[in-house]
């Protein structure tokens, strides 16, 4: 969740004092300052999400591969938080992994940095991000849950997706010293070709399962499909499957390449890679809706069930991510990015205002394990749950607000450390 693709180049504060970048750098630091800033905006939107969920009551969130695709008594602002956090988030978040991986790799060939080095660094990264959600994470949910509780969610995801893309970029560079690789487009067409295969893959167990009435066996569930297990003594829910998740950061390692060739032009690629996006996923949806084809999403329509309504068209699944779930989230970032990206060049005495989004951007992890503490602590300060959004959103800003200084000392500490340093890994 971090920015993997920071490094010495980009504007940074230490002790204070704001580091300016060398000449022929500026585009550089606008490019990063964009992912740091969309990723910011979605850390603070996840934010509400999971604020929401503590203190007022559970939104019909409706995101699993088995849920129905009716969407019934379904508020506006339930709608809205689907829509622009759930349906969203997420696919951000792996999607400029892939982004950072792309650019760290690159920056440190260019140090001249063993390939072999490289990639060990990236899978130790990917490593701790395991073992955050397996103890600093655990430990919260068996706090909050009064007992055991075992959430695999999104940073054992991360942390799987991130060794393997530290194993494509090797397998890149291994196959880039090939005399038939040379000349080859291998930096798009590896991740690429890994995504689709993944999708693919998922879209046939899935429909395979459905169509011969075959239940999920324990690997389908762990790997792909995910799920829940109840006892007396604990509780496990397996919500982010690692698998699933890598196309998000396949595409992540591809944007990477196009920003890293096309430079300040790379705007418009983005740009128009996202109306593609989102012009397929309106297809692909509306056959689904009308009945032409189920290819695209897990879920089906029921027999002699309720009229399919436009907001049916947002009724996607989560978990696990199918491809419309992808292409709606990676069509909102990219024009998040994009967005960022040009309101630096047009105004940008508008743009230093939103410098609170930047470091939570560079500060995603530590951003994400404590809003956890933090909104789960407001909750058990509230004497009764909020019942309106004035007041949801007025502990939410309550939270940011803590978040802030905590995440500003965080990056200054950070910022001291050796670029290999564990404290940089978060």
């Amino acid at each position: 969740m971090e920015d993997v693709g920071l490094n010495q180049g980009q504007v940074f504060l230490s002790q204070n004092v704001l580091i300016t970048p060398k000449k022929g750098d500026t585009y550089k630091s606008s490019r990063l300052s964009a992912l740091d800033l969309q990723r910011g905006l979605i850390m603070c939107l996840m934010a509400f999400s999971h604020c929401r969920d503590y203190v007022s009551s559970v939104p019909n969130k409706n995101l699993s591969w088995n849920s129905p695709l009716i969407e019934q008594n379904i508020s506006s602002l339930d709608f809205l938080q689907k829509s622009l956090i759930s349906l969203v988030a997420a696919g951000g978040f792996y999607m400029m992994m892939g982004i950072g991986i792309f650019l760290l790799w690159q920056s440190r060939i260019k140090d001249g940095v063993n390939p072999k080095t490289i990639r060990n660094y990236l899978v130790c990264r990917g490593f701790v991000l395991v073992t955050v959600q397996f103890t600093v994470l655990a430990l919260f949910e068996t706090i909050a849950e009064g007992q055991f509780y075992l959430y695999v969610g999104v940073l054992f995801s991360l942390g799987i997706c991130m060794m393997m893309a530290a194993w494509v970029m090797y397998g890149v560079e291994l196959l880039k010293t090939k005399s038939w690789f040379g000349f080859s487009k291998i930096e798009y067409w590896l991740p690429l070709s890994l995504g689709l295969i993944i999708i693919l893959f998922s879209h046939g167990v899935i429909w395979s399962n459905h169509h011969y009435n075959i239940s999920p066996d324990v690997l389908q569930i762990a790997l792909l499909l995910g799920g829940e297990y109840h006892t007396p003594m604990f509780f496990i829910d397996i919500n982010f499957t690692p698998f699933p998740w890598f196309p998000s950061v396949a595409l992540g390692l591809i944007i990477g390449k196009i920003v890293t060739t096309k430079k300040e032009k790379a705007w418009a690629p983005l740009c128009a890679l996202a109306f593609i996006f989102l012009t397929i996923w309106f297809v692909i949806r509306t056959a689904n809706i009308q009945g032409l084809f189920f290819f695209g999403d897990y879920k089906t329509i029921s027999p002699n069930s309720a009229p399919l309504t436009w907001q049916s068209y947002m009724s996607i699944s989560k978990f696990p991510p199918s491809l419309t779930y992808f292409l709606w989230s990676w069509s909102i970032n990219l024009l998040g990015i994009v967005w960022w990206f040009k309101l630096e060049q047009i105004q940008p005495k508008l743009f230093t205002s939103f410098k609170a989004l930047k470091i939570f951007g560079q500060n995603a992890l530590f951003f994400f394990i404590g809003h956890w503490f933090i909104y789960y602590g407001l909750s058990i300060a509230l004497p009764y749950h909020l019942t309106t959004l004035t007041g949801i959103i007025t502990v939410w800003l309550i939270g940011l607000i803590i978040l802030l200084p905590l995440c500003k000392r965080w990056y200054q500490f950070k910022s001291q450390k050796n670029k290999n340093s564990l404290w940089r890994m978060f």
